[in-house]
């Protein structure tokens, strides 16, 4: 198995078990530059890899850490100063 298949089985579990989300995908661009470019139904969660870490076992095994982040997105149409007010804020 490698990440692009862990990529696969996380965004099919999303898809199943996380019915609201509109748009589901993997991702491998800057997020924070990319996403408002991108043609979006909101809410929206992206899979990315977020980068691994090999650790030397036994001889010529090794054990190896994957880091994936998930990035969910939605929209608010009522603006920031709406989201502040709903969390508490001024």
């Amino acid at each position: 198995m490698d990440f692009a298949d862990i990529e696969d089985k996380i965004t099919d579990a999303l898809r199943q078990d996380v019915s609201v989300l509109k748009t589901v995908e993997t991702f491998g661009g800057d997020i924070a530059k990319e996403l408002p470019g991108l043609p979006v139904q909101y809410p929206a969660a992206y899979v990315s890899f977020a980068g691994s870490e090999f650790k030397p076992s036994d001889g010529p095994n090794h054990t190896q850490k994957a880091d994936f982040n998930i990035f969910v997105a939605v929209k608010n149409a009522k603006g920031n100063k709406a989201i502040r007010k709903s969390a508490g804020g001024a």
